[in-house]
């Protein structure tokens, strides 16, 4: 399957794919020296550097990537990218019609302390989406297809790192990981993978407000933080 679509990893040099256990490998050492700090020597430490820690690392590695000859595939053919506006709207209205099924119409007013979280808001809708799409679907996933020779297995293998990237078994990351690989395969294109990262994020927001049903049946049934944190 994989060597009928060799357009698919045409532009990740087979040097840098063979590259991806060692960036791992630096990643998860970077971050348990992170969670070190943070527990033992905090006050060391300026406190933007311990927030957008991962972010960094992540933005230094594909900075190196680059140099090294890789580049992303964002481009979209006409018929893709209306059926990737198709699927986003096909998402929304799908939460807004089971919230209905599971009660009534109804809309929860926003918290007022919703938007203190601006750190949060900036790390998990904007930075997270686009750099870890970068890195763990548009660099991983393709080094893995083009060393493991297998797509089922390149998508289990990169999925499960991301899971692991989170410093938990966070079966919610594992599930986006899948889809974001079969999004990326599909379309070509990291853009896709990027919209439903950012609409899976923004999920963790606009769930608890907008669709009250539905977060309640989620909360009732134990799986609202298996799948939003």
């Amino acid at each position: 399957m994989i060597n009928e679509r060799k357009d698919f990893v045409s532009n990740i040099p087979g040097n840098l794919a063979r590259r991806s256990f060692f960036l791992l490998s630096l990643y998860f050492a970077f971050a348990a020296l992170v969670y070190l700090v943070q527990h033992f020597w905090k006050a060391f430490l300026p406190p933007w550097f311990l927030e957008y820690a991962f972010q960094i690392f992540l933005f230094c590695a594909l900075g190196f990537l680059w140099i090294k000859g890789w580049a992303f595939k964002w481009k979209l053919t006409k018929t893709k990218s209306l059926q990737l506006i198709g699927l986003i709207l096909v998402y929304i209205i799908g939460l807004k019609l089971l919230d209905i099924v599971l009660g009534q119409w109804g809309v929860w007013p926003l918290r007022r302390d919703l938007w203190h979280w601006q750190n949060q808001l900036l790390l998990q809708l904007l930075l997270a989406p686009f750099l870890e799409e970068l890195l763990f679907r548009d660099y991983l996933f393709r080094a893995f297809c083009l060393e493991m020779k297998s797509l089922p297995r390149a998508i289990l293998f990169s999925s499960a790192f991301f899971m692991l990237a989170h410093m938990s078994l966070y079966p919610g990351a594992f599930l986006l990981g899948v889809f974001s690989c079969l999004l990326y395969y599909y379309f070509e294109s990291i853009i896709p993978c990027i919209a439903f990262h950012f609409l899976s994020n923004l999920s963790l927001y606009f769930i608890p407000y907008t669709l009250p049903h539905l977060y309640h049946a989620l909360r009732q049934w134990g799986l609202y933080h298996l799948f939003y944190r």
